[in-house]
């Protein structure tokens, strides 16, 4: 069993085992975070015993702290939190699209190629993960227009407009599909 202390002034006496703690302890939770033994599971190795347990506690915290980061704008931080959740969590679109989001931030404009070829990745991997993801197809559009990449732009705007045909900015995004089409034609700009 994997074995926790927490942190009391003599932490010999305050050993327990996850299944002895109830996970809804916020000194669990704490103790748990701060743990060495977590950490070097958080860098990639992986448990033997109780997996589905561990990831079942901490995932509150994992979520709350890298949401808590990412509404902050503190992208970076952002990015190591949902990094970790996606290792065990490989299916989640929110976490797949927030990690695009973190590269580029709120201006692509800024992003370094670097930061687009993640933002990129993550961005369609929300979406094959979920193809109805709207936001996630708006800012893959919005990352190829700052890219100069005016078909993909056009495809994931359209693609947008397609999951949200009531959308509050589709006269904007329309514009924006009609100047991009006009300056593939007039300059065969990809």
């Amino acid at each position: 069993a994997i074995k926790w202390y927490w942190g009391e002034p003599d932490p010999a006496n305050y050993l327990f085992t996850m299944k002895e703690i109830p996970s809804s302890r916020p000194r669990f939770i704490e103790a748990a975070i701060r743990s060495q033994d977590i950490k070097a599971l958080m860098a990639g190795r992986h448990l033997s015993k109780g997996e589905e347990s561990f990831y079942a506690a901490i995932d509150p915290f994992l979520f709350k702290e890298a949401d808590q980061a990412f509404l902050e704008e503190r992208y970076e931080k952002a990015t190591e939190f949902y990094l970790q959740l996606r290792a065990h969590r490989p299916k989640d679109p929110l976490v797949a699209y927030r990690l695009g989001k973190c590269y580029v931030g709120d201006f692509a404009f800024a992003a370094t190629e670097k930061e687009r070829i993640q933002a990129e990745r993550y961005y369609l991997e929300a979406l094959r993960i979920d193809p109805t993801y709207a936001q996630a197809a708006r800012d893959l559009a919005e990352l190829y227009e700052e890219w100069e990449r005016s078909e993909g732009a056009i495809k994931y705007y359209k693609y947008y407009l397609h999951l949200v045909p009531n959308a509050k900015d589709r006269t904007k995004v329309a514009n924006k599909i009609r100047r991009l089409e006009q300056k593939l034609r007039r300059y065969g700009v990809k």
